[in-house]
């Protein structure tokens, strides 16, 4: 409640400066052209209007150098506009005089305001100022706001009285509203110009409060340009500034006081005329309005201002009075609706109503002292102010609340994509050049070059029936919680688990998939001794090595859906990993992929077999990458090695005895050489079964 606390304390200072000082008795009005202000105490009285009764001739200028005063006056109450007067009209030309008595005083000045449309004053018959240029025609007026402060030079006289006469010459060809209608003050000359000082000070706050506002919610626009708010309130603020600027002190014409009469003319109405269908379509972002009355003011307060654009002044001011009816029936509309909304404890309601009425209060404060003339503070653009800053307030809350709700959809998009990542892995996003889950759409795929690795914990069905559910998971979860962060620090990412079996795929070097798999090997060597440790039972896994053109992409349906691989090479990456428990090995490799490694020789590998697996006609070399755990079982690698790819290529050229021998050879020194056993398998088969020579050498698997 800070805020509203401000407006208060705001608006009490407001009305204390704007008030007159305190009068200590009734100031005094002219009589028969004559004011007497011999027993007024300026120091302590304040100033004076000096209204009342003037002399006036109406179709005459005064001629302060010929002798005038054989020409029998009328008279007329100042200030009036002459449409007022019955059987004038508010244009042609006319002159005013009134004399001024005071005592003698060094230090007074008169306040003169501007008047419709020109005029020229003179001061003890000498032409002191002049406003446009005041003629009896309208091709010869300039018409122009200009209001100035005279000093009133001191005139020797035999007693202690001054006079002064004052003759204004005004003419009006150009407004609708033509005639002596503004004040002329007279006061100590101090406290006119720091009255006047004081007034520019506030015409210069207000403009630059508002351009501010207008340049920050443009900023807020740009930024965000789903809410259309912040513009219009922008574009508000800004036609208020202008408005401030040609209105009142007419701050822009003390800046630029050769500015024409006409633009600020326009200004003065457009800025009025204008604001509401903005306003209007502000508010409507807050409060939903009837669509017709919305429309319909939209459309009026449009056409009016474009009338303001193209047509004179002397036809567009005519529609002054039906759009101020208009003005005050459509915002106590608006007042109403957001009434009804501060019933219904809608959001912004109540600091909204808040500002809107202070400013339809002071819009019917500002429209009764300009139809009757009323020597009373324009209010009118205090009221704009505060309205606007009010709106500032509740356009800051808006978007702190929106703010604060992108935060917390921010974290919770952020919480969603880490959680998502466990499901959705990152490195699958980034190759579909995505930033996140919420990116990807149905069908969308790359295909790019890629290594597949698989691997498979093998007898995992006789294993798991002698453990429980609960067993079986947690036994699973503590494996691949092992596995997943060395294939991901080899700069691999896991595709997917199909139960025991993890698919992972590696964009970079060939060299970082076979790494994993040896890390892997090794992990679970210490992983089964934790096992025996625990008195459980050890087991094994195979891994099959494959790189080929694959294509990655999402399938499913609009309410359903994930990413997958499809390739050969990831079948082929699979039958790898099936051959392991035959061959019985680790780590099987292909051929293509095993020599694409830049320096193979960093590893122990030996030829294993040509295969042909089920479904593919071309066959395939498989390689036998050695982990740590079984090159501890050869005494001499590579003579063993040797003799098995010796034995291979006997095989190979149908020499079988001297395979044969090879083979048992090998096994005499390790026994448990699994690779060994299937050739010597394979050779007695051959010669079991007579082979008669139509052969290719290649093991053709008919399982998959």
């Amino acid at each position: 409640m800070i805020i509203f606390r401000t407006i208060i304390l705001f608006l009490i200072v407001l009305f204390l400066t704007c008030s007159e000082k305190k009068k200590l008795k009734k100031p005094p009005l002219a009589i028969k052209g004559v004011i007497d202000l011999t027993n007024w105490d300026f120091e302590k009285d304040g100033s004076v209007s000096l209204i009342g009764e003037w002399e006036f001739y109406w179709s005459h200028f005064l001629n302060p150098q010929e002798n005038d005063n054989l020409l029998k006056p009328n008279y007329t109450n100042i200030p009036h506009l002459w449409n007022d007067i019955v059987g004038y009209s508010n244009f042609g030309f006319a002159s005013y005089r009134l004399k001024v008595i005071t005592k003698k005083e060094k230090d007074l000045a008169l306040v003169v305001g501007e008047q419709n449309t020109a005029f020229d004053f003179y001061l003890n018959k000498l032409l002191v100022s002049s406003s446009g240029k005041p003629a009896k025609t309208r091709d010869e007026t300039i018409p122009s706001h200009y209001s100035f402060v005279q000093k009133l030079t001191l005139i020797d006289t035999i007693d202690d009285k001054q006079e002064y006469e004052i003759i204004l010459n005004l003419s009006n060809f150009h407004s609708v509203y033509g005639g002596f209608w503004n004040f002329i003050r007279i006061d100590l000359e101090k406290n006119i110009y720091k009255q006047r000082e004081y007034n520019l000070s506030i015409d210069f706050f207000l403009i630059g409060s508002l351009v501010m506002f207008s340049f920050y919610h443009f900023g807020l626009f740009l930024n965000r340009r789903r809410d259309t708010s912040p513009l219009y309130f922008g574009l508000f603020c800004i036609i208020i500034a202008f408005r401030i600027s040609v209105v009142g002190n007419r701050f822009l014409i003390q800046f630029f006081p050769d500015i024409s009469w006409i633009i600020t003319r326009k200004i003065d109405f457009f800025s009025f005329y204008f604001a509401v269908p903005i306003w209007t379509l502000f508010t409507n972002n807050f409060f939903k309005l009837n669509k017709t009355i919305m429309r319909g003011g939209i459309i009026f307060g449009s056409l009016l201002s474009l009338c303001v654009i193209i047509l004179p002044e002397r036809i567009y001011e005519l529609t002054l009075v039906p759009y101020q009816i208009f003005f005050v029936l459509f915002i106590g509309y608006v007042i109403v609706v957001v009434f009804l909304a501060l019933f219904r404890k809608e959001e912004f309601a109540f600091p909204y109503l808040l500002g809107g009425g202070i400013f339809f209060l002071f819009a019917i404060l500002d429209i009764i002292r300009t139809v009757l003339l009323l020597d009373t503070p324009n209010l009118a653009p205090f009221g704009l102010f505060i309205f606007t800053f009010i709106q500032s307030y509740i356009l800051s809350q808006k978007f702190s609340i929106s703010f604060l709700k992108s935060e917390n959809l921010a974290e919770a998009l952020f919480k969603l994509n880490s959680a998502n990542s466990k499901f959705v892995p990152t490195e699958f996003l980034s190759l579909l050049e995505k930033k996140d889950i919420t990116e990807i759409k149905l069908g969308e795929k790359i295909q790019q070059d890629m290594t597949i690795l698989f691997s498979d914990i093998r007898n995992f069905t006789e294993l798991s029936e002698t453990m429980s559910a609960d067993e079986n998971f947690k036994f699973i979860n503590a494996y691949l919680k092992r596995m997943g962060p060395i294939i991901r620090s080899n700069n691999g990412f896991i595709d997917k688990y199909i139960g025991d079996s993890i698919m992972a795929l590696f964009s970079g070097q060939v060299s970082d998939s076979i790494n994993a798999a040896l890390e892997i090997q090794k992990a679970l060597t210490v992983y089964n001794k934790e096992r025996v440790n625990d008195k459980y039972e050890p087991f094994q896994i195979g891994i099959g090595i494959h790189k080929g053109n694959l294509m990655l992409g999402t399938i499913g349906e609009s309410e359903r859906m994930e990413g997958t691989v499809i390739s050969d090479a990831v079948n082929l990456a699979s039958r790898l990993e099936g051959l392991t428990k035959i061959y019985g090995c680790s780590i099987i490799i292909s051929e293509s992929t095993f020599f694409s490694v830049a320096d193979h020789s960093n590893y122990k590998y030996r030829i294993l077999d040509t295969i042909r697996v089920k479904g593919k006609k071309e066959p395939v070399t498989i390689f036998q990458i050695f982990s740590e755990k079984e090159i501890e079982q050869f005494e001499d690698f590579e003579k063993i090695k040797s003799m098995y790819e010796k034995a291979l290529d006997f095989y190979r050229s149908q020499n079988f005895k001297k395979t044969i021998s090879i083979c048992e050879e090998i096994l005499s020194v390790i026994p448990i050489d699994k690779p060994t056993e299937v050739l010597l398998h394979k050779t007695k088969i051959l010669i079991n079964e007579n082979f008669n020579g139509d052969w290719d050498s290649i093991t053709t698997l008919i399982e998959k």
